[in-house]
């Protein structure tokens, strides 16, 4: 702020002294009475005409020395060369000092770059009630210790937070992954008993797989549950992280009032990380906040975004992977997670969707359900496998070491589940391409 006029109307129409006026305009003795000598060496005059504002009195008070005037510094060339990527104020400043050794120094060269630096607009967003809600990932995490494995396992930290409110929920999962990525949006939504229309993330491969401003990819899973929220995802721009302000001012607040007090905690698991950070969250949505006369995450939240958003569904989402666009092959079985599901074979080389839900996957065409399949858990255990005995890990080894033995012998050897089926005529002589081939049709046998 400039107070030039001001040490002038105080020094000359109600004659204060210089420590009063320096009181008052926040300035010293010495300052106030470097003003006043400048203003009378200036050739100006109380009191000062209309025309004189605070920038021209300024100009006045302090004319550019000959020096610098003269320095030779073309302020247009300057702002066209700071523009390009990598140039810098020192080195525009020691091309100058080249050019002109005896020249300006560099404090005066810095305050004459200063008038080209011009801090860039930013548009204030008023968000209607809600309609936004920003998510994002902190940076800072937390971890717990396994204690079976003896290792130490990173936890991310989910938040999300609305535009209208800054009401704010903070999860824990041990990824970012898909899966745990949209868990954390439906225990959001849960924690706030309602749901957004446009949800705002970052550029994760979770959420997006292709950036593009125009018709950005999104993940099959969360494109999944954006249809089921009927939410229109609308991520924010790459390397643009004010399109989502909310959210990482919410991450900040989070590590402050939530991450920064559990640092010296230990943790065994991720039920244990979950069950700290609600509290802390619980007090930071009740905090009051100064700029808005007191009021706290949670009031702001039910004043403006509970009426107004949406209802939460009778069940929550249920699917927990998605896969979009599978051909079926000509034997009518597609293949998921190693295991292969059978649809009718009148989709042979049309395109069908999985999902899972629970432990069933669930097959549609064109969004019209086709067939539901149960997902095996695991795959079989070698001794569980058919005629395997216990503990062993070959399905019957006696068996099969009968009929090799038998086919090395040239006897006739019969497999006890051949059905009366004769093996291997040919093998006679040991070691001959008929022994290999008793062998095939031995294993094929069993």
């Amino acid at each position: 702020m400039l107070v030039y006029r001001e040490v002038l109307r105080l020094h000359f129409e109600l004659g204060k002294s210089f420590a009063t006026i320096g009181e008052i305009c926040g300035l010293s003795k010495g300052g106030v009475h470097n003003i006043l000598q400048r203003f009378v060496a200036s050739g100006l005059s109380w009191p000062l005409p209309e025309e004189v504002d605070e920038f021209a009195l300024k100009r006045q008070l302090y004319p550019a020395t000959a020096r610098e005037a003269d320095a030779g510094v073309d302020l247009a060339y300057l702002r066209t060369e700071a523009a390009r990527p990598g140039v810098t104020w020192q080195l525009l400043w020691e091309e100058y000092r080249e050019a002109h050794p005896a020249g300006m120094s560099r404090s005066a060269f810095y305050r004459m770059c200063q008038q080209l630096e011009r801090t860039k607009p930013v548009m204030k967003t008023d968000y209607a009630g809600g309609e936004y809600l920003f998510v994002d990932y902190s940076g800072q995490g937390l971890a717990f210790w396994d204690r079976d494995a003896g290792v130490r396992v990173p936890v991310e930290i989910f938040v999300a937070s609305w535009g209208a409110s800054s009401h704010t929920y903070v999860g824990a999962s041990l990824t970012q992954s898909a899966r745990d990525f949209v868990a954390s949006h439906v225990q959001a939504f849960v924690y706030f008993g309602c749901v957004p229309r446009v949800v705002t993330p970052d550029n994760l491969k979770a959420a997006v797989t292709k950036p593009d401003r125009a018709d950005p990819t999104f993940g099959h899973l969360y494109r999944k549950c954006a249809e089921y929220y009927d939410l229109v995802i609308l991520p924010a721009r790459v390397a643009q992280p004010r399109d989502k302000a909310t959210a990482e001012a919410a991450v900040r607040c989070v590590q402050q009032r939530v991450l920064a007090p559990l640092r010296q905690q230990q943790f065994f698991s991720l039920a244990e990380v979950t069950a700290a950070i609600a509290p802390l969250r619980d007090a930071l949505n009740a905090r009051p906040m100064r700029d808005y006369q007191g009021q706290s995450r949670l009031e702001r939240f039910q004043r403006y975004d509970l009426p107004a958003a949406r209802p939460l569904p009778t069940e929550p989402f249920r699917i927990t992977d998605a896969q979009y666009g599978v051909r079926v092959p000509s034997n009518y079985r597609v293949r998921y997670d190693q295991h292969y599901y059978s649809v009718p074979h009148a989709l042979i080389d049309h395109h069908v969707d999985l999902f899972l839900v629970g432990d069933v996957v669930e097959i549609y065409h064109h969004g019209v359900h086709v067939v539901r399949h149960a997902k095996p858990s695991a795959r079989w255990p070698p001794e569980r496998q058919r005629g395997a005995p216990a503990g062993s890990t070959s399905p019957c080894p006696g068996a099969l070491q009968r009929i090799l033995s038998a086919c090395r012998r040239g006897h006739r050897a019969v497999h006890p589940r051949a059905g009366g089926r004769h093996l291997c005529p040919q093998a006679a002589r040991r070691g001959s391409p008929s022994e290999r081939t008793g062998r095939h049709h031995a294993v094929q046998s069993l």
